[in-house]
């Protein structure tokens, strides 16, 4: 008998199957976007009442490897919850 559960009722099987492609989406996108950015005001000259800032740009990369790790992840999750 399965044990069915949850507001979705997935099954084991199916939330596996669910997990392993969540895990390959997120596996390529992570592949295919490389980095995240933000930007930062900082200020450069404070004299008086004269200011002068600028923006920096900031890149946190996290590489092609560790999507592949994800992704790999997800086909291993989906091969396991197949059988």
């Amino acid at each position: 008998m399965l044990l069915c559960y949850g507001v979705l009722k997935l099954c084991g099987s199916d939330r596996m199957k669910m997990a392993g492609i969540l895990l390959i989406v997120i596996g390529l996108a992570i592949i295919i976007w490389g980095a995240v950015g933000f930007k930062t005001r900082e200020k450069v000259v404070d004299v008086g009442p004269i200011q002068a800032t600028r923006d920096k740009e900031h890149n946190v990369p996290y590489g092609p490897i560790a999507g592949a790790i994800v992704a790999l992840g997800g086909v291993i999750i989906l091969v396991k919850g197949r059988g």
